[in-house]
């Protein structure tokens, strides 16, 4: 399974769950001789592929990865800022992962 595969099958057992997740694109956009960052995560980026709610209102961040992709440092410091703050954050390599990760069981 791919990234966007994986995405989209995640977003539909979020859904089956009554959570809530969105696509978080992010990057730097160019204009003119201005510099715009854009997406969730810190200023530097690290935010989630996913995010959104739980049913009962708990903040989500997930990061899908497939194959070898491995968590970068940001996106390590992302994970552990949300966790400590009572939020549910982690890596999905499958939908199982992300359901365990919505149910806050990882």
């Amino acid at each position: 399974m791919n990234t966007a595969e994986l995405t989209e099958a995640i977003l539909l057992a979020a859904s089956e769950r009554g959570a809530l997740l969105v696509r978080n694109n992010s990057g730097v956009a160019r204009f003119k001789d201005r510099v715009v960052r854009y997406g969730v995560g810190t200023t530097q980026g690290g935010g989630g592929d996913l995010i959104g709610l739980t049913h009962d209102g708990i903040f989500l961040s997930i990061e899908i990865k497939v194959g070898n992709d491995r968590l970068k440092k940001l996106q390590d410091t992302w994970r552990s800022w949300i966790t400590m703050r009572n939020g549910r954050a982690g890596i999905a390599r499958c939908v199982q992962d992300a359901i365990d990760i919505i149910e806050g069981k990882k």
